[in-house]
């Protein structure tokens, strides 16, 4: 048997600490009663063990300390990974700062007038036999040499915009230059269609 210097509680021969206390147990043949030894040899381990609240304290110090220690590190970790990021430098060329660049494509409006050949549309036969009419806006774009590569009817009467997409693409303009340079030109395209 085993007993604890302080409480007095007695435990088994293979329980080495008092669940008490928290102090070492001494055998039961060498325990001596405190007032029997005016300084028990217990007594200083008790000094010698920090008490709960101390080693309560330093757990939550300690656990603080390693949440710090991770915050700083992921922030460093952060700084560093936006450093790593690279930007192109901007590239110079032998022009002239005054010089702009040349757009590649421009807005021409409304392009009826400026176009070299502008076929007239065929009055489709359903069309003329429902009687449709009125006027069908189709959006073109015109490539550098002055031919429609694309274009899409945006208003008018449904059994109109076919026809009218189709003349459309048959149309021919004069190449814009901007600064010497050739570009393309989006616009509006409008046939009237009257039965």
């Amino acid at each position: 048997m085993r007993k604890c210097p302080t409480c007095r509680r007695e435990y088994p021969d293979d329980q080495v600490v008092c669940l008490v206390d928290g102090l070492s147990l001494l055998p039961d043949h060498g325990f001596e009663t405190p007032s029997s030894d005016p300084q028990p040899t217990v007594s200083l381990e008790k000094s010698k063990r920090p008490s709960h609240a101390i080693l309560a304290l330093l757990l939550l110090l300690g656990g603080g300390f390693i949440i710090v220690i991770g915050a700083v590190g992921y922030f460093i970790y952060q700084l560093r990974s936006e450093e790593n990021v690279f930007i192109e430098p901007a590239k110079h060329s032998a022009e002239p700062d005054h010089v702009h660049p040349v757009p590649k494509q421009i807005s021409g409006g409304v392009l009826n007038g400026t176009a070299t050949s502008l076929p007239k549309p065929t009055y489709p036969p359903a069309a003329r036999a429902v009687r449709a009419s009125g006027a069908v806006s189709v959006q073109v774009l015109v490539n550098e040499e002055g031919r429609v590569v694309a274009a899409s009817a945006v208003s008018g009467h449904s059994l109109l915009r076919p026809a009218a997409v189709k003349a459309a693409r048959a149309a021919k303009f004069e190449p814009r230059l901007m600064s010497g340079q050739p570009i393309k030109v989006s616009g509006m395209l409008t046939y009237d269609f009257n039965p």
